[in-house]
């Protein structure tokens, strides 16, 4: 096996951060404007501009990288982007369930795709070191995906995911009350002197904790193309910031 690579310049991982920082501010100046009342016209061009900006992304590898680099991220996005097709289905369920206005849908997803940037990071990282530390780790989530695939090909039609069955919600029932009403788009709110939490708040945890199982699933994947942490990580992020428009 290739020993694990980090050869990106930091000046990628710059042009990385600046381009995806600066497209989410103009993600959320367009879908945040009819407070998510999102048009078929106004989601199908943010997707586009998604596709495209990602596909510009991997011709600036190539130019800069070589064309090995820039087709490992294209692989690894398009495989990450057809995995998180299933993220669409979770969402409408999650949305279903806790009755999110529609008003208050963009902000769940905001706040679930960054906190999906931050734990993907971080699932990344790990990995990328498990295998550079130990080769044989690669066999291990290999072993997983087959597992995955098998209990996919076994699963009943009516076994969907059940957001009241979430362990976090289970445990954030713990930590504190949950409240039936929403209150704008505060997540707490204080009654009696209590804190409580809001439907909001709780349909964000249920969300990270979703994308969290995708990305056991997703990440392993990816990683059996590259062990490349920008070009595992990049080809993520490009496929999960844009889910938003994609869910509308």
């Amino acid at each position: 096996m290739e020993p694990v690579t980090t050869t990106v310049s930091v000046a990628m991982w710059i042009a990385f951060w600046v381009i995806v920082l600066a497209a989410l501010f103009i993600d959320l100046a367009v879908l945040n404007k009819h407070h998510g009342k999102v048009t078929m016209k106004e989601a199908a061009l943010m997707v586009c501009a998604w596709v495209s900006l990602a596909l510009l992304f991997g011709g600036a590898i190539w130019l800069v990288e070589g064309p090995r680099h820039a087709l490992e991220f294209y692989t690894g996005y398009v495989l990450e982007y057809s995995l998180s097709v299933d993220n669409m289905f979770v969402f409408i369920m999650i949305f279903g369930y806790f009755a999110i206005p529609h008003n208050l849908q963009p902000k769940a997803l905001l706040w679930g795709i960054v906190g999906a940037v931050i734990l993907r990071f971080m699932f990344i990282f790990l990995g990328v070191q498990l295998i550079s530390l130990f080769s044989w780790t690669i066999y291990v989530f290999g072993a997983l995906l087959i597992f995955t695939a098998a209990k996919m090909l076994l699963q009943k039609e009516d076994d969907n995911f059940d957001p009241s069955q979430s362990f976090i919600l289970k445990l954030l029932r713990k930590v504190m009350p949950i409240k039936t009403d929403y209150h704008g788009e505060n997540f707490f709110v204080l009654e009696a002197g209590k804190h409580m939490a809001t439907p909001l708040l709780a349909a964000v945890m249920v969300i990270e904790m979703s994308d969290l199982i995708f990305a056991v699933d997703s990440i392993p994947a990816v990683l059996s193309i590259t062990q490349d942490t920008f070009l595992v990580y990049s080809s993520n992020i490009f496929a999960i910031i844009g889910l938003r428009s994609l869910y509308f």
